[in-house]
This record gives C-alpha cells, structure tokens and sequence, in this order.
C-alpha cells in the first residue's frame, strides 16, 4: 500500500536516498543533509504538484513513491521510486517489492491522481528499470543528456496512459531481470572410449569458480556411447551437450581408418538427433600429439605428425560441416604443458584413465571457457586493483621510488603480469581500476614509472577512491553501459574478493594463486578470459570504447541531441557476406543478445545454407571519432518472387541510441523493394534479454499480424535518420 509518510518515517526516508544504491540512479547524487531534507518535506509539502508516498509491504515501510508536475488540466504527471536497499531477505523478495510498487504507483495515478499519461525519466544506463516499465506497458517517447557529475548522461523519456498501463500480477516474474537463484544446470553427456570420470570431477570443480555456470555430467561406460546413442530412451537423449573427447591413439589401430570414420559416423548421429529436437549442441576436442613408443627414435617428427594433422583437418572439415557441432582446440594446450605432463602414465593401465591431472584440468578448463563464449557469457571488462597487483607494495605509503616494479627481483613478476594484461587489451579486453587510493599519486605512476607497461591510454574507466570496491565495481558497469556478469575482477586482497562474490555475485573473480609470478600462467586458462576466436573487432574494442567516451563529454556542447548526431557524421555500410567478415557475423550473432530480434544462433553451416535463398549483410558504422567497425547483421530470406522476410535483425548495444536501427530497416526495405519485393515480413521473440528491442518494428511502421510483423513496400519506406549516410 501507498501512504503518507509519519515525521519520524522522515530520517528514514533521508537515509534510503542517500545509499550509494540509490544514490547513483538520482540525476542529483550528492549527500543529501538533515537540513536540506527538511526543507525539501516541507516544499513538497505544501505544493499542490507534488506528491511523496511511503510504500508499505507486507507491513514493512521499504520505499518512496514520489509524483511531481502533477498537471490537473493535463492530467499528466512525472513519477519516480526507490526502495530501501536493505529490504528484502533475497533477491526475489526484492523484486517481488519492486513489482509491487510499480504496480501500485501506476494504479494511483490512474485513480487517485486521475491522470491520463505518467512520465518518467530514467538514466540510459539502468536497464533494468527500464525494462521493467515496459512490461507495464511505457514505451520511450525521447532520449536526451543530462549533466551527472560533470559528464553528460544520457536519460530516456518514457510514459505509459491509462489505456496501455498493463498490470502484472503479484507473481509475476518479467524474464529480464529474474534474480539470481538456483539456475537449471546445463546437461552434459561426455563421450569416449576411456575413463573420463577424472575429467568429469574437473569440469564440475572447476564450475564451481565460474559465476553463471552450473553443469550436470553423465557419463555412459567407457566405449558403450555409440550404442547408448540410438537408444532414444537412454540418459543421454536429451542432454543439451554431447562432448566428445576421443584421443587418436586410441581410434587408429590400423592403417585403414576405418576406426576413425566410424567415429565421424558417431558424431553425425548426435547431429542428427540434436537436429531433429530442436535444441543442443556437440563440443568435440582434437587430437593431441602423442609420441608412439614403438617407433624408432630416429623417426623424424613431421613423419610421426602427419597422421595427426591429418585427422584433425578431417575433423574440422567436420564440425564445419554439421551446424552446432564446435571443435574445442586441446592440441595446442597438450603442446604448451608438455608430454609429460598430459601422459596418465601408469593410470592408464589401472583404470584407462587418458589424461594426467594438470591436462584434464586444462581441458576442463577449455571446455568451461568455450561453453561461455558460445553463450556470450565471457568476460569483457577487467577490473583491475593497484597495490600488489600491478606493483608490488602500497604506493601512497612506499612513494613511486618504493614500490616493486622493472625487469629485476620481485618486480619482474609485476612486470610479467602486466605484460599478460596488455596482451589481453590486444585481444579485446577492456582493462578498468577499482583502488582504494588517492588518484593522483596512484596515476602518476602510470605516467612517470619506467617500470609501466600499461599507460594511462590503456585504462577505459576507473575508479580510485575510498569506496566500496562493489560500488564502484556498479559505476564501472554504468559508466561502460556493459553488464557485470561481462566483469572479471582481479584484486590481491582476499577481503575484497570475497566482498565482491557476496555483493555481486555474476562477477568472477578469480581466487589467485598465493605466487604472482604463477599469474599470468593462471589467468590464461581461466575460463572467462579465455577466447574462442579472435576477431578485428575484438581487437579494436579498446579504441572504439575510448571513442564511445568521447562522444558522451561532447555531447553536452550542442543545444540539441539532433545537432550533437549531425556533427558525427555517421555513415552505414553494408557488406554481403564473405570469408573475411563470417567470423565477425558468427561472433555478434552468438554474444549479441540485446537487441537481437529473435535470438536464433546460427552455425557457420546454416549460414551458407541462407545464403542459397536468402541474403546475410554485415552492418558497419563509422562516424568522425572512430573507423568502420563491423556492428550488426540483417539475415534476409526469400519467400516469394513477391515477399521476403527478415529472419534475423542484430546490432551491438555499442551503437544504440543514434538511429542505426531505424536506418538499417531503412535500407533493408527499400533494399527488397529495389528487387521487386511488394511486402517484408519480420518476427520478434521476446528473450530474456532482448527487451531493448521489442518495439522496433512497431515503432516503424511494421503491422502486427499474428506471429509476426509485415511492412507493405508499395508505400512510403521507413525513414532514415537526416544524420545518417550510406555508403
């Protein structure tokens, strides 16, 4: 229920708004006074345009409810809530409140108030809530910058009437913001004609330090997975995972093959039945090198590797060709740790157990990180402590003189793991601080050390203060408009690792090994900084996040966000698809998830299979601050002489917000229509995540029919932005 707030409600009420929480969603997000508090009661008080509600659930006093420009000629008003950040037992009580009010607030200003249209205006950057108001029905009527701490910040203007206001019921759960819980463990078969049960305590131990991940692992006897697999009433039916994990030496026992190609058989039957329920995916690890102990020494060993190249160019062919079927790459890691290290030696014998400890892990470890690629799941962003992290010793206490950094002693270690970090930048990593310090002595470092390999170039955001590392950990994610379960969080102090896995838990943070100098080595098999496939884009990320930056502090120079996108001159290209871009297309449609209109992941394979009736384009954006970056992909096919549909409609959250969007429908309709094409059918399917999206083809024009949107090309097209170009 909503009512007024009690005098002694008021100290309470100062408290909840200035939570660090709370704080940071507030246009003005300074420390609000006792003084500066009362004051503000008593105006709202006695002005008859606002209104300041207390939230009672469950006979608990949790939140505010606040209505202002209350325009009775109008009947329109402004709204805005917060809830105490303390409430709640768990995250599903919490959200079960926020649910609540919002319901209840929008009911009053219906009745109560009786307004006829509600707005509310809400940072860019907290999605959430905006997702949530959509489920009760607003819809974004304009975006505009305002100033938060001296740096501009985008807002959107949304509002919902009393027609379109949908009420949710108590229950109700909207999918984009389900709390974190007891997740459905992902089911794993694995497949081999050895004892994999090593291999299955790994995967799950090493799970357990992986934020998001939760596996259930059967395994079938050793060598009885070919027959298990065409009993459709096995354990193994329906598993989401078939992992196939085969050594070579144990298929070749001939000269013929013919082991191997019954294995490729094997493979193509769990393509199948993967095909045909509609849902699942096969991993299936190379083959690794493996001295035979019966040949001469003297066999020179480009002889001894020919079969081995080989068979796994065979088995690449393979996975090439059956869609959903991925090759997990341990060659290279049987390569890097060494024979001895990956050889079970005597446990072979006793229980055929194929892999040595530190190679099951490693594998373990792969298969983690590929699953969380394939899903988008992966780290973007790493965050990065100061003090024994970077350099060893404290820098505002040792003086840049006194800290351990260079090519020799203790510093070499430093060195090293900053080496690891700049390489990761390469890869497409954005690397961020989060230190309890005094910025300028802890920057200076980066500008006047020698020791330095990272530069203050490097670093997209930071923040140095004395706050709580998970606070600011939240402004990081604000500030880079990225996810933190993208995050990955690497500090010395056990304290605040630990600070960080309680308060935020779809942060991973790696728990390192007590040695700095065993880092580098560590993190580069730590799941979520591992990478599937490198692309450009990925390459460029830093730079284009530097760019994204300096469009937001220049926003605020032009009167109008319409001039501000004018100065960009933003232009759009489209390019079909091709040998060089495919694994770009191939990545963004696996790890885009907000504004991908249907969600579908489609394979290397299925792609191909379009292109024979259809046509895949790859989007790219560039504009005065930043060069052509491949963003997007339009996956078209051809119904009719007359009609064609978009399957598939994708674009990076990087560029929202300057009407990319609303020029690629552009471009696509009259695109069809230059063919001869009288109508462009779309779909939409909601996901968890891709509410961002779920108005565009509305808000174009698009009629809802049934299951899909259609567009009819003999009227005017969709317009294009007047700021954008194509080339």
């Amino acid at each position: 229920m909503l009512r007024l707030p009690q005098p002694a409600e008021r100290e309470m009420i100062r408290q909840w708004r200035n939570h660090p929480q709370v704080r940071r969603t507030m246009f003005n997000d300074h420390l609000i006074s006792q003084e500066e508090h009362l004051n503000w009661l008593q105006r709202m008080a006695s002005d008859p345009t606002r209104q300041l509600l207390l939230f009672i659930y469950q006979g608990q006093a949790v939140g505010v409810s606040n209505f202002y420009q209350i325009d009775t000629v109008a009947q329109s008003c402004y709204w805005g809530f917060y809830l105490n950040p303390e409430a709640g037992s768990n995250s599903r009580e919490r959200l079960q409140m926020w649910l609540t009010i919002q319901s209840e607030s929008l009911a009053y200003a219906f009745t109560d108030l009786a307004c006829h249209t509600l707005f509310d205006e809400t940072f860019a950057f907290n999605r959430q809530v905006l997702e949530i108001h959509r489920k009760f029905g607003f819809s974004e009527k304009g975006r505009f910058f305002r100033d938060k701490n001296g740096q501009p910040e985008e807002v959107v203007l949304m509002a919902v009437t009393a027609a379109s206001f949908t009420p949710l019921q108590s229950n109700d759960t909207p999918p984009a913001v389900t709390p974190p819980g007891k997740q459905t463990p992902t089911t794993i078969a694995l497949f081999a004609s050895s004892n994999l049960e090593l291999l299955r305590e790994d995967l799950l131990a090493q799970a357990k330090t992986v934020p998001g991940v939760s596996l259930a692992i059967t395994l079938p006897p050793f060598g009885q997975y070919p027959l298990l697999l065409r009993d459709a009433n096995s354990s193994f039916a329906h598993c989401d995972l078939f992992i196939f994990c085969e050594r070579l030496q144990d298929l070749d026992k001939g000269n013929d093959n013919s082991a191997l190609q019954t294995y490729f058989d094997t493979i193509r039957l769990a393509h199948e039945q993967i095909t045909a329920r509609g849902h699942g995916a096969i991993y299936v690890t190379d083959f690794y090198f493996h001295p035979d102990g019966q040949a001469p020494l003297s066999t020179p060993l480009a002889q001894q590797l020919a079969p081995l190249f080989a068979a796994n160019a065979a088995l690449q062919a393979l996975c090439d060709e059956l869609a959903s079927c991925h090759l997990i790459a341990i060659s290279g890691i049987a390569l890097e740790l060494g024979y001895a290290a990956c050889d079970p030696g005597k446990y072979w014998q006793l229980g055929r157990i194929p892999y040595a400890s530190p190679f099951s892990i490693a594998i373990a470890n792969a298969l983690l990180a590929t699953l969380l690629e394939r899903a988008g799941q992966a780290a973007r962003v790493i965050v990065l402590d100061l003090d024994n992290t970077l350099w060893g010793g404290v820098i505002g206490d040792d003086g840049m003189e006194g800290i351990a950094l260079g090519e020799r002693g203790s510093g070499a270690d430093f060195q090293s793991m900053q080496h690891f970090l700049k390489a990761r930048q390469e890869e497409g990593f954005l690397l961020t601080l989060c230190s309890k310090n005094s910025e300028e002595i802890a920057l200076a470092c980066f500008n006047h050390h020698p020791g330095m390999v990272l530069q203050a170039e490097d670093i997209v955001a930071k923040r140095i203060n004395w706050q709580e590392k998970s606070d600011n950990l939240l402004a990081l994610a604000a500030e880079l408009g990225i996810s933190l379960q993208h995050f990955c969080f690497i500090d010395d102090n056990p304290f605040e690792r630990e600070a960080v896995r309680r308060q935020l838990p779809m942060v991973a943070v790696p728990e390192l090994p007590a040695a700095v100098a065993q880092w580098p080595a560590w993190l580069r098999h730590y799941p979520p900084l591992w990478r599937y496939a490198l692309t450009t884009s990925d390459r460029a990320r830093h730079q284009l996040y530097q760019a994204k930056q300096t469009l937001q502090q220049q926003a605020s120079r032009y009167a109008s966000r319409e001039d501000f996108l004018h100065s960009l001159a933003i232009s759009v290209t489209f390019t079909p698809l091709k040998s060089d871009n495919r694994q770009r297309i191939l990545q963004l449609i696996h790890k885009t998830n907000q504004f991908n209109m249907t969600s579908r992941r489609y394979q290397a394979s299925e792609l191909q299979e379009i292109t024979q009736h259809g046509e895949i384009w790859g989007v790219s954006v560039k504009d005065r601050l930043s060069s052509s970056d491949l963003v997007g992909v339009v996956i078209l096919r051809h119904l009719t002489p007359e009609s064609s549909a978009i399957d598939n409609l994708i674009l990076s959250c990087r560029v929202l917000g300057r009407g990319i969007e609303s020029a690629i429908l552009h471009w696509c309709c009259q695109h069809l229509q230059q063919q001869g094409r009288l109508k462009v059918e779309a779909a939409f399917i909601p996901s968890a995540r891709n509410q961002p999206a779920a108005t565009l083809y509305s808000d174009h024009g698009f009629r809802r029919q049934e299951n899909h949107f259609c567009y009819d090309l003999t009227q005017p097209l969709p317009a294009a932005p007047a700021w954008i170009t194509f080339t």
